[in-house]
C-alpha cells in the first residue's frame, strides 16, 4: 500500500470515529432531554396523585383482644385470639386494640376496615419459630413477586387498613433476619420453591 493511500486510510479512520462520536453525543444528548421531559411529566402529577389520597376512617368500635383471650405474658400465643379480634373487627368496622403488655404472636393478617392500635406499653412479640410463618403467601422478596412466609403484617386485596399507635412491634430481643434464614432447611426451601411453582395451596 502506498503512502497516499495510507494517509487517505487514516484520514478515512478519522472521519468515521469523527462521524460515531457525534451521532453518540448526539443520541445521548437526545436519551439525556427525553429522559429529563420524562421526569418533569412524573413531578407534574404529583398533586393529583396526592388528591386521591384519603386518610383511612373507622367508627368508634374498638376490640380488646384480651377480650378473645389474648394474654399479655409473653409467653402465651395470642395469635388465635387476635386473629379473632381482627375477624370480628372487620365484619363491624374499627379498631382493634392490643392493651399494654407483651403479646406474643405468629403473623398478624389484616382485613378490611380494620385499624390495628397498639396502646402506650403494648408490644406485639413475633415468634421466630419459622413454621409459624406458613402456609406461604404471595408477597414480594427484593422486589419479586413470589409466594413466600408471611410477612409479621401481611394484607392483600385490602383497603380501608391502618396500624398506629404508640407503640411497636418487634421480635425477640437480638434476633435477626440472618438467624432465621440459617434456621429454616433445605428440604423447607425445596418445599417452597415447589409452592411458588405450584400456587399456595399445593402444599399447606
Amino acid at each position: 500500500m502506498s503512502w497516499q493511500s495510507s494517509k487517505s486510510a487514516v484520514t478515512y479512520l478519522v472521519i468515521h470515529i469523527q462521524l460515531l462520536l457525534q451521532v453518540g453525543f448526539l443520541t445521548s444528548a437526545s436519551a439525556a432531554s427525553n429522559a429529563n421531559d420524562q421526569t418533569a411529566s412524573q413531578w407534574s402529577q404529583v398533586t393529583e396523585i396526592l388528591s386521591r389520597i384519603r386518610a383511612p376512617i373507622f367508627p368508634a368500635n374498638e376490640f380488646i383482644i384480651t377480650e378473645f383471650g389474648a394474654v399479655g405474658d409473653g409467653n402465651s400465643d395470642c395469635t388465635a385470639a387476635i386473629g379473632d379480634a381482627i375477624e370480628a373487627c372487620h365484619k363491624a368496622r374499627g379498631r382493634v386494640v392490643v392493651p399494654e403488655g407483651e403479646f406474643l404472636t405468629g403473623p398478624i393478617h389484616l382485613q378490611s376496615n380494620v385499624e390495628l392500635h397498639l396502646a402506650r406499653g403494648a408490644t406485639l412479640k413475633f415468634t421466630t419459630d419459622p413454621k409459624s410463618y406458613l402456609p406461604v403467601v404471595f408477597t414480594r422478596f427484593e422486589g419479586m413477586e413470589c409466594y413466600n412466609y408471611s410477612p409479621l403484617i401481611y394484607a392483600l386485596g385490602q383497603e380501608n387498613i391502618a396500624v398506629t399507635g404508640d407503640s411497636a412491634p418487634g421480635t425477640d430481643s437480638g434476633v435477626q433476619f440472618s438467624t432465621f434464614e440459617a434456621s429454616t432447611s433445605n428440604n423447607a426451601r425445596q418445599v417452597l420453591f415447589r409452592a411458588t411453582l405450584a400456587g399456595p395451596h399445593a402444599f399447606f
